[in-house]
Order: structure tokens, then C-alpha cells, then sequence
């Protein structure tokens, strides 16, 4: 009898081993499956945050580059401003109590097509030596790049007299 126990014993068991190896594998198999769906989760919310900070990012930049393209505008000089710009050099020697005369304003002609159109600016001016000197500076200052060709000072009488001749690039 004592053998017959036995082999009830030893097949509970055997059959109690299967039992607890299937449900560990079955186990086993859900927690590995379970890691995967986290993981492809934390790869979905991470792509979704990237995102998010990819948009925001974007949306920072095209806020930026309006502001600095509308500033770039404001100072590339067109054939429109060129008007505008005459206007700013004359409003500038009266509030500097210069007599400011535009004497010439002449449109240069360049062979090479690649570079910007060039304008040929001659101001006279009259006044003291401190108001000229202000009356250059002024228009050195100017938001559009100026370039002085020619600049001279002279004294005749109690003022001196101011001639200046300035080119200006602009685009059609």
C-alpha cells in the first residue's frame, strides 16, 4: 500500500508541477507582453512630446521671423523709399537748422547685374560748425545704409557751408 501511495503522491505531484510551470510560463508570457505595450506606449507619448515641443518650437521661430523680417524691410531701401528717404535728410538739417538743399539725385547705371541699383544723393547745407557736423552725423545714423562719396565743409563768411554727396543702394 505504501507503493500505492507513492504513485498518487509522485502524479499529484507531477501533474501539480505542470500545473505551476504553465501557469508561470502563461505568467511569464503576460508580463512580457504587457512590457511591450509599455513600451511601445513610452515610445508613443515621447514621440507625442517631441512633437508638441517640435510645434511650439516652430511656431516661436515663424513669430520671430516675421518680426525680423518685417525690421529687414524697414531697412533694405526700395525705389519707393528713396523718396521717403530725401524727405528724412531734408527734415533732419531743419531740425539741426541747417539750410539743406538736395542739389541732385541721379540714378547710377552698373554694369554688373548681380549688385544692388545705386542712387547718387548731393546735399548742400548751411549752418555752424556744430550743426553741420550734427547734420552728417545724422545722416550717417540713418536706418538705410548711406555711403558717403564725397563730404566737404568749407567756411565762407560766418557759416560754413556743407556739400555732401551720398550713395544709397536699393532694390527693386
Amino acid at each position: 500500500m505504501n507503493f500505492n501511495n507513492s504513485k498518487l503522491v509522485l502524479a499529484v505531484l507531477v501533474s501539480t508541477s505542470i500545473a505551476l510551470v504553465a501557469i508561470l510560463s502563461i505568467g511569464i508570457y503576460s508580463i512580457h507582453a504587457n512590457n511591450n505595450e509599455t513600451s511601445r506606449l513610452l515610445a508613443l507619448s515621447s514621440d507625442a512630446d517631441e512633437a508638441k515641443v517640435r510645434a511650439q518650437a516652430t511656431r516661436l521661430l515663424r513669430r520671430d521671423a516675421a518680426n525680423n523680417i518685417e525690421a529687414f524691410e524697414k531697412l533694405i531701401l526700395s525705389e519707393e523709399g528713396i523718396v521717403s528717404l530725401i524727405e528724412m535728410i531734408e527734415e533732419a538739417g531743419q531740425v539741426l537748422n541747417i539750410d539743406t538743399e538736395v542739389v541732385s539725385v541721379n540714378k547710377v547705371d552698373q554694369e554688373n547685374v548681380n549688385n544692388p541699383k545705386l542712387v547718387e544723393v548731393v546735399v548742400e547745407g548751411r549752418g555752424s560748425w556744430a550743426e553741420a557736423y550734427a547734420f552728417l552725423a545724422a545722416i550717417e545714423s540713418l536706418p538705410q545704409r548711406v555711403n558717403f562719396e564725397e563730404s566737404s565743409l568749407s567756411k565762407e563768411g560766418g557759416a560754413w557751408d556743407l556739400r555732401a554727396v551720398l550713395s544709397l543702394n536699393y532694390f527693386d
